[in-house]
């Protein structure tokens, strides 16, 4: 007699035990609990009785895989070799993952394709799309369909425009870290014009406005020096003092647009993209689309703030150029007549 434990019965969906009182229907062999069949009066299958027709009984659970034991941290990186801290997540040479993910049981990759892509022979020539598929596949840090802060990294991809792996990596690095901070050479070294440059408005005016503020107490320093009528009656004393706490605050500020600059650009990146994406049907590529064409670099905002800049460069040159002492502002910058 077939043994049926661990088989359901069609009435109950109570799985067989040993020792259960069984009947099975003469036409099809559909088992049931004895209480069951009578319950019912007759076989569930009824209307499907057919000489081309016979129960066959569930398969058997798939077995367990065997798993490999997860490897304790070395701090070696498994894509390129590169020696990392044994808690980073992330090799600081290649960005790839430092920790080893469970092979897929199937032995096949998953729908979104591998995130990095493996030595071996040239690939055959592809079409334009396929070059672009691959690329989202292969050189993004994280998954096109993966969401940081809520929001696809495909979405991200296409506002960020340049350099957008190296974007999604660290915004990716903040996210599973907690962490605000990530030094940007970008921000550090340039400060507001970062901030204009990648369209985050708000930290580009307000630092932009305390760069400015920083700057007076020098350009008044030499102003009053260079005896300009409007500045001759200031201490040059209580200016020194001034300029010199003011470079102080400079430099801080200017590490703190370097070590949050990353931060920043992510918040105001983030905002955008939902507000763009609250108004966007809902087809990818016209996201896409409208995300590419609202974000990415502004070179028109950068081109303006240097404008700026050289205005009241320029301004400062020639307010100097026309003071009366502008030989004593020479001679206290060390700077004399016949360099000119």
């Amino acid at each position: 007699m077939y043994d049926y434990t661990g088989q359901k019965c069609a009435v109950c969906q109570k799985a067989f035990e040993q020792g259960d009182d069984i009947v099975v229907c003469p036409e099809c062999g559909a088992p049931y609990h004895r209480d069951c069949y009578e319950k019912a009066g007759h076989c569930l299958f009824e209307d499907r009785h057919a000489p081309d027709f016979e129960w066959k009984p569930a398969p058997p659970p798939e077995e367990q895989h065997f798993h490999r034991p997860r490897r304790e941290p070395t701090g070696v990186c498994p894509a390129c070799g590169a020696q990392n801290p044994a808690e980073a997540l992330f090799c600081r040479s290649c960005g790839a993952p430092m920790h080893e993910t469970e092979p897929e049981q199937s032995g096949q990759h998953s729908a979104a394709g591998p995130r990095y892509q493996a030595a071996g022979p040239a690939r055959p020539q592809q079409t334009e799309a396929q070059q672009e598929q691959t690329y989202v596949q292969m050189e993004f840090p994280v998954q096109p369909d993966e969401k940081l802060d809520g929001i696809e990294a495909r979405y991200w991809a296409a506002y960020v425009g340049n350099n957008a792996p190296i974007y999604l990596l660290n915004f990716k690095r903040m996210e599973v870290s907690g962490q605000k901070t990530g030094m940007s050479i970008s921000a550090l070294l340039f400060g507001p014009l970062y901030f204009f440059y990648r369209r985050v408005w708000g930290a580009a005016v307000a630092f932009g406005a305390l760069s400015l503020l920083l700057s007076a107490p020098s350009v008044l320093l030499m102003l009053q020096i260079a005896g300009h009528p409007l500045f001759a009656w200031m201490d040059p004393n209580v200016l020194q003092i001034l300029s010199n706490v003011a470079a102080g605050l400079r430099a801080a500020m200017m590490l703190s647009c370097g070590l949050f600059g990353t931060y920043f650009y992510r918040r105001e990146a983030g905002r955008r993209i939902r507000r763009l994406l609250d108004g966007c049907p809902p087809q990818t590529e016209v996201r896409e689309q409208t995300l590419a064409a609202a974000g990415g670099p502004s070179l028109v905002a950068l081109i303006l703030a240097l404008g700026a800049v050289v205005a009241l460069a320029m301004l400062e040159f020639f307010m100097l150029m026309s003071s009366p002492s502008v030989g004593t502002l020479l001679s206290w910058l060390g700077i004399s007549g016949t360099m000119l």
